[in-house]
């Protein structure tokens, strides 16, 4: 199978899960959006999320003893931005074994999650699951 044959097969999928959208994934993560988009040669599958920031600053609470008001500084500094991308790029892994292996092996597609926060002061994340619009084409 190739890319555009994975994207052709996951758009009546995609556009049934649109259709249940906005949809919880755990307490603090709704799921937005999706789309499965054939271009340039590669089948691009993109996730979109909204978490609550509430949610969020508490867990960081309990993992480093700061306040909410604390965590929300440091989310707006560097070290905070590369604690967060480090956070979603773990569970895009985790994600990729679990979910993705599937398309492990078929060149040209790339899977990506963007997460956004219910609070514009933390910065989104893009995160890449999967990535082989690199690997050669099988004959």
């Amino acid at each position: 199978m190739d890319a555009k044959a994975v994207c052709e097969q996951l758009q009546p999928v995609m556009t049934e899960l649109r259709a249940q959208l906005p949809q919880d994934v755990d307490y603090m993560t709704k799921l937005t959006g999706v789309q499965a988009i054939f271009l340039s040669g590669n089948c691009l599958l993109n996730y979109t999320y909204v978490v609550s920031a509430k949610h969020f600053l508490q867990e960081m609470s309990a993992e480093n003893q700061l306040s909410a008001e604390e965590n929300l500084e440091l989310l707006q500094t560097d070290d905070g931005i590369n604690a967060v991308k480090s956070v979603f790029s773990d569970m895009a892994k985790n994600a990729a074994a679990a979910h993705f292996a599937v398309f492990t092996t078929i060149p040209k597609i790339k899977i990506t999650y963007s997460h956004s926060f219910d609070n514009q002061k933390i910065p989104s994340q893009t995160t890449v699951v999967l990535d082989n619009t690199q690997l050669p084409e099988m004959d």
